[in-house]
């Protein structure tokens, strides 16, 4: 088939219902859009302007986040934060205003909504995605000043997505039991609300149910409701989210802020729980199946570009005449590189100019990394097209290889693996996935790699490449017939 043949049917058959087609999954919320909820719309949902994942993305993983049963690494209680500082932890969470504020003090973290809009929103949510099969994440309220209103909502969410969450909310002076499944919501329990009361809520996951809690002191519960979890996600891949909103402006057109003391998630007793994140090698995949699956939840791109899975490989469609198409697949959550490794078959790179497709380990906050990648260019000096290995490593902003000027071979560098093993860090490339050879190595590394995201993808100056090449993987720590 020929290229242009090629992206033709790429792009028809990402139209097609059953592929994933997704760009950006970060949207901004505005409560707007979103369609009416069964039991009561409104509040800080998730579902309206996307969830901060793809609510494409299956539910299954081989190992790892979203396998089998509960992990003991990737866990809810990684969440907690006691709001103890003074600025608000932007690594773990992700905060989103609209005519509103938030701030951290004193222990607490305070979201202000003021009276400029009735569509008015402050929220955080995490930036991770969790485990909490059978866990908990609870949250402090502590007060909401100057005094609740029949316009004004306090939302708590475990989230799987847009469209599939449990959900603890105060609706004017009632406090209510939500659960959200294929993006239909029904209101299971409501009572009067007691700031006494109700000081503390939690959202638990118990075997296959649900439990809506609530208490005075948080120690001792109360529940409010209980749902079998079929009626909301498996809560594999979770997100915590907490956020107030109007759904009208207030009668007194007085700004509410809500003071929301310790967030804390915690395995059930018994549960197994490292506290840390996995391992690398725990995060693998064949793609087998039409959906991504859950541990790829913070994948995204351009507007313009697109990703869907068939028989068995990773297809990456870029944006047509957009000088920095790219589409990646990204971890759901960090994971520990320690005398760990990373591997994926690249079975079609970006080989032509402005090209470039790559695996890569970037630190949480993103000014640290380890690239593995074919690049391609054009040689100043001959004006030849050039199609290269980079092995590159960044500390704090600064860049360095460990490879240069390696000419890139499809066949003897079929496989890109990342590896580190007592303190060095390897740059390795397979023919077959099995038998690797070193590219470079680095002595003594300089990170601390216990939180590192995993991601692969291609990008590409598409105004220069017509027609936009496609992008092809396999095999993500899985060796061939594995």
């Amino acid at each position: 088939m020929l290229r242009s043949q090629t992206w033709l049917a790429l792009s028809l058959v990402a139209t097609g219902a059953s592929v994933v087609v997704a760009g950006c999954d970060w949207d901004t919320f505005d409560p707007r859009l979103g369609a009416p909820a069964t039991g009561g719309g409104g509040g800080v949902d998730p579902s309206a302007g996307g969830s901060g994942g793809d609510s494409s993305d299956g539910g299954g993983a081989t190992t790892g986040v979203g396998a089998g049963g509960p992990t003991d690494c990737g866990r809810i209680s990684l969440v907690s934060d006691a709001f103890d500082g003074t600025e608000l932890d932007d690594v773990k969470w992700d905060p989103e205003t609209s005519s509103g504020s938030l701030a951290v003090a004193g222990g607490n973290i305070d979201l202000t909504l003021g009276t400029g809009s009735q569509y008015g929103y402050s929220r955080i949510r995490s930036e991770y995605f969790y485990d909490m099969r059978n866990a908990s994440v609870a949250v402090e309220v502590v007060t909401i000043t100057p005094s609740i209103d029949s316009s004004y909502t306090l939302s708590f969410f475990a989230s799987a997505d847009g469209d599939n969450n449990a959900e603890l909310r105060l609706r004017g002076d009632q406090l209510q039991a939500l659960r959200r499944r294929n993006g239909a919501t029904d209101v299971v329990q409501s009572v009067t609300y007691s700031p006494t009361n109700h000081r503390w809520w939690r959202l638990r996951h118990d075997g296959n149910t649900v439990y809506y809690e609530f208490s005075s002191d948080g120690t001792n519960w109360g529940v409010l409701a209980e749902v079998d979890e079929k009626y909301v996600h498996d809560f594999s891949s979770t997100q915590v989210i907490m956020g107030s909103s109007w759904s009208g402006l207030p009668a007194d057109m007085m700004a509410r802020t809500a003071s929301i003391g310790q967030l804390l998630g915690a395995s059930n007793p018994g549960v197994p729980d490292t506290g840390g994140w996995c391992k690398a090698e725990r995060l693998v995949d064949d793609f087998t199946g039409a959906q991504r699956k859950a541990q790829w939840k913070r994948s995204g791109g351009d507007s313009g570009s697109f990703a869907f899975q068939y028989e068995g490989e990773v297809f990456l469609g870029l944006d047509w005449g957009d000088d920095n198409a790219y589409y990646e697949y990204r971890s759901a959550q960090p994971v520990d590189l320690r005398d760990s490794a990373v591997s994926v078959e690249m079975l079609s790179p970006v080989d032509e100019p402005e090209g470039r497709t790559f695996l890569e380990v970037v630190s949480q906050g993103e000014d640290d990394e380890i690239e593995l990648s074919v690049v391609a260019g054009i040689d100043d000096e001959t004006m030849m097209e050039t199609v290269e290995l980079r092995c590159i490593w960044r500390d704090d902003g600064n860049v360095s290889e460990v490879c240069p000027n390696v000419a890139y071979d499809a066949n003897a560098h079929r496989f890109f693996r990342l590896r580190e093993a007592s303190g060095s860090l390897y740059w390795e490339v397979s023919a077959d996935g099995t038998t690797y050879a070193e590219l470079g190595r680095l002595q003594q590394h300089p990170f601390a790699l216990e939180d590192f995201w995993v991601r692969f993808g291609g990008s590409a100056d598409t105004n220069v490449i017509s027609p936009p090449p496609e992008v092809r993987f396999d095999h993500f720590n899985v060796a061939p017939g594995g």
